[in-house]
Formats: structure tokens, sequence, C-alpha cells
């Protein structure tokens, strides 16, 4: 009777220990594998090691900005605006095609796109939180402006961001708008 017992024992902490590995979803919408490890607190290691990761995160960004030193203008609305592109070949790319002009649509009261006749690189990532200001590539031909914050799951490619995001977002608030688009 004692091997019985035994022998259940031993097969719901396998069980357990299984349930305990695999494979789940975080926050980005990003699968990864993980494995909870038996702590006193686990919920206090589990943000230490989010806040670690979104310090890396951060700081890598921080960095491809100081990289950025190309400036291309905005003009919309009637005012010009700044917008320093990232040091990537899909921001390399965009530069060699300015000058130009598109009418560029608004989508979901957040963003202004325009399908481009060429394709450019692409380094698509899963961006989580899109940024009022921010410049990017949907797919590998749709130019983006963004002028609202909000959570995203989509991926997009970076390309650059506006210096002056809060004017930026009231010159781009309205339906559709010429934009023009030239090195400085």
């Amino acid at each position: 009777m004692k091997k019985g017992y035994m022998l259940f024992f031993l097969m719901s902490v396998c069980l357990l220990t299984l349930a305990a590995c695999g494979n789940q979803t975080n926050t980005n919408g990003r699968t990864e594998d993980t494995e909870i490890l038996e702590t006193e607190d686990n919920t206090e290691n589990s943000s230490d090691t989010d806040s670690v990761e979104s310090t890396e995160d951060t700081e890598n960004m921080e960095t491809n900005m100081e990289k950025g030193d190309n400036i291309m203008v905005i003009e919309a609305g009637g005012q010009q605006f700044r917008a320093v592109l990232y040091d990537n070949d899909t921001a390399a790319a965009l530069a060699e095609m300015l000058p130009m002009t598109l009418n560029m649509e608004e989508m979901n009261g957040n963003e202004k796109y325009y399908f481009m006749d060429e394709s450019l690189p692409t380094e698509s990532e899963i961006i989580g939180t899109i940024q009022n200001g921010d410049i990017m590539l949907y797919g590998s031909d749709c130019l983006v402006l963004f002028f609202k914050t909000f959570d995203t799951s989509y991926t997009y490619t970076r390309i650059g961001y506006v210096e002056e995001p809060e004017a930026f977002a009231a010159a781009l608030a309205r339906g559709t708008v010429e934009i023009s688009f030239y090195m400085e």
C-alpha cells in the first residue's frame, strides 16, 4: 500500500514539474521558454528580472538614438519638424528616397500611413508601446508616422522619431495630410 502512495506522489511531482516548464507568453506577446523556480517569493524575483530586461531594452534603444545622427525634416500642417533617423538600413534607404511629398491617410486616430512603391529593408520587431512621434515601417513598404502613444502587439521596423512630438501630433491630428520629407 505504501508503494502505491509513493508511486502516486512521484507521479504528482513529475506532473507538477512538467506543468511548471513550457511555453508562456509575456506581456509583449512574445513566446518564450520559461521555467518557474521554487522560491519564497517568486513574484518579487520575476519583477526584478523584468526590470533588468526593461532596462536593457531602454539602454539599447538609447544607444540607437545616439547613433542616429541623420536629421530628416518633416513638413506638415504648415510647420517643420526635425526627426532623428536611427542608424539602420531602413532609415538609410528612406533617406536615399528623399526629398518626397506624400498624401498620408489617417488610421485609428493615432497614425498617418502611406504605402510606398518600393520596399525597404526590414528589421521588424514587436514594439510593445508606440510613442507619439515615432516613425516606423509596417511590413516592407508602409511608412507610418505616429501621433499618439499606445500599446500594440504588431511588428514594425524602427526608422526614427520626431523631436517635438506634441506639436507634431497637433499638425497631424485631422484626416489625410500632405507631408513633405527631406534631409537637413
